[in-house]
């Protein structure tokens, strides 16, 4: 690729996934090739690569012990105008965690989930200098109606730890009252991403009872009419080998 040649606009956006959550073949298929066969997605992310050691845009770093992913360079990062530190490959709980979420926003239902800041509209959402919960948020269009999310992701927690780790921005949402009317309208969603159907099945159920147990009265405060289920939309995600990441070590170069 030749330096003064400038990016395709899907060359852009797949440099923008990469930056934004991850960049694998199976990720950018789904989303950004949906009408094309898996050796179109190779075959640009090729071009992007450049060939190694010298790698131009992109290049590949270990996922599992199957896959890679694909992170900046530095003149990918300089090329997106964004920051070199944006050019480092993740660690462990940043491969599991950027993972989940890309295929949760990207591959599941692509194209009707995109990230959301609340804080982008203080007049809906009206913050008063309050911190957000570093979990990411999502809008997302389910037919006619239009969903707000938070994301939070299971790295193989203890099932308590996860309900937990749930249960304390919900508590904050909920005392704050940012989100109560989607809540009272069902337009909220909590998404849990794990990686195994027995997880899911647990975590769902601890979950709904420690929901019912420490914010049933506001809940039932928003909602009055509901006695017998949750306003808020549990949505409790198995992401496809998400357990072969979590389970990756890659092997240490040697000192030298």
């Amino acid at each position: 690729m030749p330096k003064n040649k400038r990016l395709s606009e899907i060359g852009r956006r797949m440099l923008l996934q990469a930056k934004t959550d991850m960049l694998t073949a199976e990720i950018a298929h789904v989303s950004l090739f949906p009408d094309q066969d898996v050796e179109a997605v190779r075959s640009a992310i090729r071009r992007l690569c450049g060939q190694p050691p010298h790698y131009l845009h992109l290049k590949p770093e270990p996922l599992d012990a199957r896959r890679c992913y694909y992170r900046l360079t530095p003149r990918g990062a300089k090329q997106l105008g964004v920051s070199p530190k944006y050019a480092t490959p993740l660690k462990r709980l940043g491969r599991v965690k950027r993972y989940a979420l890309a295929f949760f926003m990207h591959a599941q239902r692509p194209g009707e989930r995109t990230y959301f800041n609340p804080r982008d509209f203080p007049e809906e959402f009206p913050l008063r200098g309050h911190r957000l919960p570093r979990h990411p948020f999502y809008l997302e269009r389910s037919g006619e109606k239009l969903r707000i999310g938070v994301i939070l992701v299971d790295h193989n927690a203890h099932i308590r730890r996860v309900v937990q780790k749930t249960l304390n921005p919900l508590g904050r949402f909920l005392r704050q009252g940012w989100f109560d009317s989607y809540i009272r309208n069902e337009q909220f969603v909590v998404a849990i991403l794990t990686s195994t159907e027995y997880r899911k099945s647990e975590i769902r159920r601890h979950l709904v009872r420690a929901i019912q147990e420490h914010f049933g009265y506001p809940l039932l405060r928003l909602r009055p009419d509901l006695k017998d289920r949750l306003p808020l939309k549990l949505n409790v995600q198995i992401i496809p080998r998400l357990a072969d990441v979590i389970a990756f070590e890659p092997l240490k170069e040697p000192d030298r």
